[in-house]
Order: structure tokens, then sequence, then C-alpha cells
């Protein structure tokens, strides 16, 4: 889909590059002849305008479609979530090293193997590259809430915990990171949140949604009142690639 939309992009480019070419052409045509060919000219514009306006409107529906299957695909990931941080090596066992961390850094003990449906490292293994954040979906919303609420109690571990983001919100959220600071952008259920340099929460659903905010000054600006965030925070916004499909072998 995303593909598509740059085509659309691409296609408005090279077609408003070629008809500036040719008006520029029938302009010189017209000044040198005594039949400035007032008529073609005029079909001319009606037919760039017409062409124009509808790859406008085919690339306003690629941009609706596109809106869709994301969102879409958030919700299918709304169970889910990354840990960041956490040593593998050849006899990890993915499940056991989060529940580990649930019991005793969320100080969750009460969540088991059986509340998590999918659990495994993300991404293939590469020598000497750092730990694969693992992805862990459960089975119950509620059990996820309640890891998101624990995760500040993670600070200082060396182990984080984030949203699943698709590639789209990921690439988003990074921008808002870079233009906002990282202490004025988090996530939660899937949508982006910044706060501007008057301290107002945006909720933010594309790009474009960036350059209507003022940015904060992230050496003097306002910072998230931690005492009452609203929603969530979340610094460390996961990779974003689809998991591949885990095997009969692997916990579900």
């Amino acid at each position: 889909m995303a593909s598509l939309h740059t085509v659309v992009s691409d296609m408005t480019s090279t077609f408003n590059k070629q008809m500036e070419d040719f008006r520029k052409q029938l302009q010189g045509i017209s000044t040198t002849t005594k039949d400035p060919s007032a008529k073609l000219a005029t079909e001319f514009e009606s037919f760039r305008l017409f062409v124009l306006d509808s790859l406008q409107a085919l690339q306003s529906q690629v941009s609706a479609l596109m809106n869709i299957s994301d969102d879409q695909e958030m919700r299918s990931r709304h169970k889910m979530v990354l840990f960041h941080g956490i040593a593998e090596d050849d006899n990890n066992n993915p499940i056991g090293e989060v529940l580990q961390i649930v019991s005793k850094k969320l100080h969750l003990p009460n969540i088991n193997e059986e509340a998590i449906s999918r659990c495994q490292r993300l991404g293939k293994k590469l020598t000497g590259s750092k730990a694969r954040p693992i992805i862990v979906k459960f089975r119950d919303m509620q059990v996820k809430e309640n890891i998101w609420k624990a995760k500040t109690n993670l600070k200082a571990s060396g182990v984080t915990v984030s949203e699943f983001l698709t590639k789209r919100r990921h690439s988003i959220f990074l921008q808002a990171r870079k233009q906002f600071g990282l202490n004025n952008c988090w996530t939660k259920n899937g949508a982006i949140y910044i706060l501007d340099s008057a301290g107002k929460r945006h909720r933010i659903t594309c790009e474009n949604d960036l350059h209507d905010v003022t940015p904060v000054d992230v050496s003097t600006g306002p910072e998230i009142n931690k005492s009452n965030p609203g929603p969530s925070e979340d610094h460390d916004a996961g990779v974003t690639t689809r998991p591949k499909r885990i095997n009969s072998k692997a916990k579900r």
C-alpha cells in the first residue's frame, strides 16, 4: 500500500514536469506564429487541471486505504508488547525470561505461562548483535494493560517494554521524538501523543500532523507531568516488522 502511494506521488511529479515543459513549448509557438492557437492552449489547460484533480482524488483514496489498513494491523497488535534488553543465548527460554521479569521486576507474580499465547525473539539473530527484543502476545487485554501500567518499575533495570507499532506509526513516532524530544512523546494503545510548547497534548495520526504543532524547546520546555501523565508513556516504541509465524513447537 505504501509503495502504491509512492507511485502515485511519482506519477504526479512526472506529469507536472511534462505538462510544464509542454506549456512552455506551446507558449513559444504562440509567440512566434500569427495564429496563437488560443483554443489549443485553453483545451490543454483544461486537460491539465482534469488530470491533476484525478491524481489528487486517487492520492486521497490511497491515503484513506492506507489509514484503514494501518488501523486494522494495529488492532491486531493490541495484545502485544515488546520486551527490550533481555539478554539472550542459545539456551534462553523466552517465555521463562519474560515471566521472570514480570514476576520479579514488574511485581506481577500471578501472570503465568497460560496468560501468554505467543512469545518469541523478533528478527534473525546476528553474530555480535545486541539482544533481540521479545514479542509477547497475551490472551487477555487486561493482562497486557497490567504489564503496561507496571512498566515504570523497570527503570534502571536495563529492560524496557514498548508497544508493537506498525511500520508507519513507528516511523511517525521516531520523527515526533526528533522534533519534540524524548520526554514529550509517548504512545498508548497504538496512538501517538505529543506535548507542544504550551503543554497541550496532541494525538498524531499522520506525519503531516507534526507540522501543525509548535515544537517544545527540549532544553527548557514543559515535560509530561509524571504524577498525572494521562496516556502511559512509551519512550522506546519497538521495531515494526511483522513477526514470522511461530512453528508448532513454539508456545501458543
